[in-house]
């Protein structure tokens, strides 16, 4: 004959509700406040309703149909289902309110094990870090393959930066500007290999990053003489692989030198519908796609 506590009905459930007191106590301080791996507190959601777009049975193309395009359009307008709550005021008057325990007849009533599984599932929102895939805030960020090779380097054939990934957030860590780039790891005479092994300069190295399926590489080349009268100025001008056209060589703008370099791989990745505004012949090639960008400060040119 086996014989448990448990079969207790009341004592099981102050049991159970001791082992869920115990769940709560020993739980990392970190996730109580809805923090993950050293994140910001979660803070409440709302999930909407789904978009009709999402049930919609799609059988004519987009560009024939007026109302799925419209319908398309409102999808993007309106973004995704997650809707951040706002935290209420802990100053409020009604926030300063006492909470009273629901009583019946002077006594108090006590949660159930099934009210407090209820409330449960209603605060797992809050626990569960949920983000909106259509937000554009989330997507701030860009992860790259990096690696830095030269033929002529003692670690050859191995590379001389193996492959990491790096992650670059626009305007954030691990990110700065193209203009500073271009200074720092271009045109710098005093720059060197970050391998210890290596004492081949950095002209002839050639540098990678690698996003999806596409991969921009970054060539060093040194000239024999510096443009005229733009000595101490970085130019940029671009050339068309396919039909061979130049574009005008002008100073890099304040405004592209600013620019995040992070997005300006991005652009890269995936500008492929940027085509030049004003050339003399007709060209329709992607500038990021099909163009090689050039750079140049003295004598010194990267090519991208």
């Amino acid at each position: 004959v086996f014989l448990s506590p448990l079969l207790d009905k009341d004592f099981k459930e102050l049991d159970g509700r001791r082992k869920r007191q115990l769940l709560k106590d020993s739980a990392p301080s970190s996730l109580l406040n809805g923090q993950m791996n050293g994140a910001p507190p979660m803070k409440p959601v709302d999930v909407l309703p789904s978009h009709s777009l999402t049930s919609t049975r799609i059988i004519e193309q987009l560009s024939g149909s007026h109302d799925l395009a419209k319908m398309l359009a409102d999808y993007r307008a309106k973004g995704g289902r997650i809707r951040q709550r706002e935290a209420p005021d802990p100053f409020s008057s009604s926030s300063l309110v006492a909470p009273v325990s629901a009583s019946t007849g002077g006594r108090t009533l006590l949660k159930t094990d099934s009210e407090d599984e209820k409330t449960g599932k209603l605060n797992d929102v809050n626990w569960a870090p949920k983000l909106d895939c259509l937000n554009p805030v989330n997507h701030q960020r860009l992860c790259v393959l990096f690696s830095s090779s030269s033929a002529q380097s003692n670690n050859a054939p191995n590379p001389c930066v193996s492959p990491w990934i790096v992650t670059m957030e626009f305007y954030g860590k691990n990110d700065l500007s193209l203009g500073v780039f271009l200074e720092r790891y271009c045109f710098r005479p005093s720059y060197q290999c970050p391998s210890m092994y290596c004492e081949t300069p950095m002209v002839h190295h050639i540098r990678r990053f690698v996003h999806g399926s596409g991969c921009v590489q970054i060539v060093l080349k040194e000239l024999d003489s510096p443009v005229p009268g733009y000595q101490h100025t970085i130019l940029n001008y671009s050339w068309c692989r396919v039909c061979k056209q130049v574009t005008p060589v002008v100073p890099l703008s304040n405004d592209s030198w600013s620019m995040s370099f992070a997005k300006y791989l991005e652009l890269r990745f995936y500008g492929h519908q940027y085509t030049r505004r004003a050339n003399a012949e007709p060209c329709g090639h992607s500038i990021h796609k099909d163009y090689h960008q050039y750079f140049s400060y003295n004598q010194m040119v990267a090519s991208f």
